[in-house]
């Protein structure tokens, strides 16, 4: 086997893992409900002020890039994926919509939640878990490659789970083309974090493989819990 087929394989087995664990984010229950149109409006609107306080944090971190970080800074590969990550995350410059975290904004606005309550909000304790363990990792110069390599084998999940979101938003909860921007921007970048991830593997030593699997389930059961903390049934069985 090739570099490249070595990691393709280890890719699948990696969602093979997530599928069978109940992490594949389209079965999470809170993307089957919204999929039904049972999650409440304010679950939606709740979703969107979490994984704004998510993903702010996670794009400070990323975009950090610790100076001492021991492998893959200087790839051309890398430089040029975080370049035109970092330009479509904040300005929409590729998608030629809005930068990401605007983009969700205007969906949580949609939704009926406030710009100013959308930057206020603070983590629940399902989100915090998640912050913490990226503060963990995205900041450990020695995780740094291996933790976004982790990230986009999530990420490459996230397409099917942003076309369900994208149209459930639209059918059930009165939403336009142009307010499910957030996820629909989501279909096409997530793929492509998916592609890169992929041949940022081949930077990572074989034996160190096993610690990116470890670390995308870690992450994708925070995700997981995040994500279905909003809905009532589960907030209840906390």
């Amino acid at each position: 086997m090739t570099v490249t087929e070595d990691a393709e394989t280890f890719f699948e087995s990696v969602h093979e893992d997530m599928r069978n664990e109940g992490l594949w984010l389209s079965d999470l229950d809170y993307v089957k409900e919204m999929a039904e149109g049972r999650a409440p409006r304010d679950s939606v609107a709740e979703w969107a002020r979490q994984f704004f306080v998510a993903i702010e944090t996670l794009h400070r971190l990323a975009h950090s890039r610790p100076k001492l970080a021991t492998i893959g800074l200087d790839d051309p590969v890398f430089k040029q994926f975080f370049w035109e990550n970092r330009v479509e995350e904040q300005y929409g410059a590729i998608s030629n919509t809005a930068g990401h975290l605007e983009l969700l904004i205007q969906l949580g606005e949609a939704l009926g939640v406030s710009r100013i309550d959308m930057v206020s909000t603070k983590p629940n304790p399902q989100t915090k878990r998640l912050i913490d363990w990226a503060k963990k990792y995205v900041t450990d110069p020695d995780h740094y490659l291996t933790v976004q390599v982790a990230i986009g084998i999530l990420e490459s999940m996230n397409p099917e789970a942003s076309l369900i979101q994208a149209e459930a938003a639209k059918k059930h909860y009165g939403l336009s083309d142009k307010d499910v921007r957030f996820y629909t921007v989501h279909i096409t970048a997530d793929a492509d974090h998916g592609e890169v991830a992929l041949k940022l593997l081949a930077l990572v030593p074989q034996e160190r493989w096993e610690e990116i699997r470890r670390m995308a389930l870690e992450q994708s059961r925070l995700v997981r819990d995040m994500w279905n903390a909003v809905l009532p049934q589960h907030q209840a069985a906390a």
